[in-house]
């Protein structure tokens, strides 16, 4: 099985599958990697060399190859592409932020063109209550998620985390999360006017052995509409949510996939 994690483009990838080689066999040629992936040597050598690039067509037919799962080529193929936000892992020790729904959307008002250390106009804002913003405040300020600049300047000191890298990750803090976020979309879906929100779904029967596969295309969705948001942002009015449910509507039993 190939080793994923220190891999962050299908160039480096390569280097890493043919320095692998090279290990096993001291005599093992860049000419001779080129042929077991049917690629003229030369380009094989540019590619190394970071001066040229494949065809997403072409890394697909290399990576099968070379025995990358479709879903592991995507991921190669989505961190080449969409790897210009830096992502930070949140430490377990950290979880303590995802507590309470609101502790997340106050760390991002900070962005906010209008944004104010107040209390009540947090509250406001969030239609909690007064006491729960200024604890959550207090929390975030205490705990140096919440930081301010020597020019008063308050700032987000846990920009850009992910829970983990691990697509199967899975915490109780984070369910909670969840399904606190939920519970927000569900009032999103009854009280918001339709250019407000966006909620869709698509029920299919599938093959339940591409689970993994779908859930690293939609790793990599989120993560070029953040870049989007970053990039096209001409103003700062508001915090938005993107929610994205993929599950089983169907459980399996005994005796399913007996003949």
């Amino acid at each position: 099985m190939l080793e994923q994690k220190s891999i962050s483009n299908f160039q480096k990838f390569l280097e890493q599958e043919y320095l692998k080689r090279l290990g096993k066999n001291s005599s093992y040629s860049i000419r001779a990697f080129a042929k077991d992936i049917n690629i003229n040597d030369s380009t094989l050598s540019q590619i190394l060399r970071g001066k040229r690039n494949l065809s997403k067509k072409k890394q697909e037919e290399i990576g099968l190859k070379l025995g990358l799962s479709l879903a592991a080529l995507r991921k190669i193929q989505g961190e080449a592409a969409a790897g210009k936000i830096p992502y930070k892992i949140l430490r377990e020790d950290q979880y303590d932020v995802v507590a309470n729904w609101y502790y997340d959307v106050i760390l991002e008002m900070v962005d906010l063109d209008n944004f104010r250390l107040d209390a009540k106009w947090i509250a406001k804002k969030l239609e909690i209550s007064t006491n729960e913003a200024t604890l959550a405040l207090q929390k975030l300020i205490r705990s140096n998620y919440l930081i301010c600049d020597d020019k008063g300047k308050w700032h987000n000191n846990l920009k850009n985390i992910t829970s983990a890298e691990d697509n199967d990750f899975d915490h109780i803090a984070l369910q909670n999360f969840q399904t606190q976020m939920r519970e927000r979309a569900i009032a999103s879906i009854k009280n918001d006017g339709a250019k407000d929100k966006n909620h869709s779904s698509y029920t299919v029967a599938m093959d339940q052995d591409l689970f993994p596969e779908i859930k690293e295309e939609i790793k990599i969705f989120r993560r070029k509409i953040a870049e989007l948001i970053e990039e096209k942002s001409k103003k700062r009015d508001c915090v938005g949510n993107l929610q994205i449910s993929f599950f089983s509507n169907t459980k399996t039993i005994q005796g399913d996939n007996n003949e």
